[in-house]
């Protein structure tokens, strides 16, 4: 019952974090947030080694390119030598694409 009554309340939201920054969290099943994170960290991980971004970064980067089926690049800085496989978040087994309506409040 407890568990029903908590799947009830689940929800998305955001947060102003000031400096131009911002937060948006939801709320899933365990089950959910476990295969949701292990999309994103799969998806952050297919860099190569010259990938400036720290992890959290790229966790951050890989989330906006899931949520708005866009393609997760590497960050190194010379293209012609990068060993990074081509990442196409569209269609990754295991993962949800959402589309979400957003508005910027200055």
């Amino acid at each position: 019952a407890r568990r029903e009554a908590s799947k009830s309340e689940r929800r998305v939201w955001t947060a102003n974090k000031g400096d131009d920054m911002g937060l948006i969290a939801a709320t899933m099943t365990g089950e959910r947030i476990r295969i949701s994170m292990a999309s994103v960290l799969s998806l952050a991980k297919a860099v190569c080694d010259r990938d400036p971004r720290t992890a959290a970064q790229r966790n951050s980067d890989a989330v906006f390119a899931l949520l708005n089926q866009l393609p997760f690049d590497c960050a190194c800085d010379d293209p012609r030598t990068c060993t990074a496989p081509v990442a196409a978040t569209a269609g990754v087994p295991g993962t949800a694409v959402v589309p979400v309506k957003t508005q910027t409040v200055v």
